[in-house]
């Protein structure tokens, strides 16, 4: 039988039970599963109909988990790749697919291996409700697994230069969608909004305005970023570099984290010094000196207002906007956690303590116990908001220093290819100088914030991979042509002779 008439039979057995589940709870007045069964119908409709990269994308940057019933923040990651690695292996029982494009080298591999021994070492399994006396640590050797699969999924979904530009087509896309929809949700002022998204995962802030705040948003914004200052990846029209240049620097300040325009401002001077446009860099350095030095003097000599709202990142430059607002308490609260993860990195720098191990976590006498339990919590659970010490706490230190290692060397090699590719092949230049500065955002944001584990972060150090095997895919294709061309040639010059 083949594969079309065997999704249809698929597509029509799961419509009919889906149709009679769904009429006995609305029957049953049950609305709650009436909305899990129309996700559900969604993302199969999805997962049969949708392109790989598409599907990918989603999972990819989609903000927000699977609200299951009996399990707390079920990555939607974990399904997207799921359906799309078993309709892949599904689809190859009837057609064969093209050479899978192998990623997995050496110090990757090792990185991943180390995780799952030091996993050995101390095992554990979640929670049965997602929550409970003690802090397992799961999730985190799950966001591992997460990043080690969409580091293999991008070499079985992008085959060729022109599978690579869909791809950062599927991601602009994606991210668009998302930074539209959460900006439009920052002036609601809405609890029950904010209620609702905290429901499906999104971490949710309040500025002191009263406005959401969603610390997700720079992400959406980097990436936008990147695409517009690079237009030949997507043959884009000014008007529309100009609006998603705009839409993403929205999306940066709105979000109120003063890593967020770090993060823009590094991938903005990195883009600008790869590609030589040093008039450009001169004048944005000038421009961000200029713009600190304006933000402290207001900031220190004008009496400070109630409320900053959107203004956060003022604090970057104020110490006194910083004691006026919750700043100051960001950085102290961040100290505390990375002073208690040094500690422990003290005790096993070698092979590190690995993740969760806390018993009865959430039994607390006091207020005060309650604090400092949540350091500890934070701590075991991988949330120092500090990558590097992280990984050295979980994986001990050589751990740690592989992963700088692999870091660094890729970006390296993409600035390296982006160089030399730029007049013999422009768009892998730009392909090249795209991923580096997404990597160059990433090194300042682990050190304040993420973790190593974050599924993005190896997208990008898969992509990078990638397109140096498909350069050399597309060399081997040249070669037997070449060959064969001077070999015609010989041919009739001997003939000739």
């Amino acid at each position: 039988m083949k594969s079309h008439l065997l999704k249809l039979f698929l597509v029509f057995g799961i419509a009919a039970f889906l149709a009679i589940f769904s009429g006995y709870y609305i029957v049953a007045n049950d609305y709650v599963m009436v909305l899990y069964i129309l996700a559900v119908i969604i993302g199969v409709s999805a997962a049969l109909f949708s392109s790989y990269l598409a599907l990918f994308s989603i999972g990819l940057l989609c903000p927000f988990v699977l609200p299951l019933p009996y399990v707390s923040r079920f990555p939607f990651l974990f399904f997207i790749l799921t359906i799309s690695l078993g309709r892949f292996i599904f689809q190859g029982w009837f057609r064969p697919s093209p050479e899978r494009l192998k990623l997995v080298i050496f110090p990757i591999g090792v990185f991943f291996s180390w995780v799952l021994i030091r996993y050995c070492l101390n095992p554990n399994i979640p929670n049965l409700s997602g929550y409970g006396d003690s802090i397992s640590g799961f999730r985190s050797y799950l966001n591992y697994l997460l990043c080690f699969l969409v580091f293999v999924a991008i070499g079985i979904f992008v085959r060729d230069r022109a599978g690579a530009v869909r791809l950062v087509s599927c991601l602009k896309n994606t991210c668009l969608f998302f930074a539209l929809l959460l900006i439009a949700l920052v002036f609601t002022k809405s609890m029950a909004v904010a209620a609702v998204l905290s429901w499906l995962g999104v971490s949710v802030q309040l500025f002191d305005n009263g406005f959401l705040r969603f610390v997700i948003l720079p992400f959406f914004g980097t990436v936008l970023l990147g695409v517009s200052l690079l237009p030949r990846i997507l043959s884009l029209s000014r008007f529309a570099r100009v609006s998603i240049q705009l839409l993403a620097w929205i999306a940066i300040l709105v979000s109120g984290t003063r890593s967020g325009v770090l993060m823009g401002l590094a991938m903005v001077c990195c883009i600008f010094f790869l590609k030589r446009r040093f008039a450009r860099l001169g004048c944005l350095v000038s421009l961000a000196i200029l713009s600190t030095v304006a933000l402290h003097f207001v900031g220190e000599a004008f009496p400070t207002i109630g409320r900053i709202g959107f203004l956060r990142f003022v604090t970057l430059t104020s110490d006194r906007v910083a004691a006026n607002s919750d700043a100051q308490d960001s950085i102290t609260w961040r100290k505390l956690r990375w002073t208690r993860a040094i500690e422990d990195i003290k005790r096993s720098p070698v092979i590190g303590m690995g993740y969760g191990g806390l018993e009865n976590a959430f039994v607390l006498r006091d207020y005060q116990q309650a604090q400092e339990e949540m350091v500890e919590i934070d701590v075991v659970s991988g949330g120092i908001h500090n990558g590097y010490l992280t990984s050295a706490r979980a994986l001990g230190i050589p751990g740690a220093l592989l992963f700088i290692y692999i870091m660094l060397s890729q970006m390296f090699d993409n600035m390296r290819c982006s160089r030399r590719y730029e007049k013999s092949d422009p768009l892998m230049s730009d392909l090249h100088c795209l991923i580096l500065a997404n990597l160059v955002a990433f090194t300042l944001t682990i050190y304040i914030g993420t973790d190593v584990n974050v599924p993005l972060l190896w997208c990008f150090l898969g992509f990078g991979l990638l397109l140096q095997r498909i350069r050399k895919k597309e060399a081997r294709a040249l070669t037997p042509k070449s060959a064969a061309a001077a070999c015609d040639f010989d041919a009739k010059v001997a003939t000739a002779c």
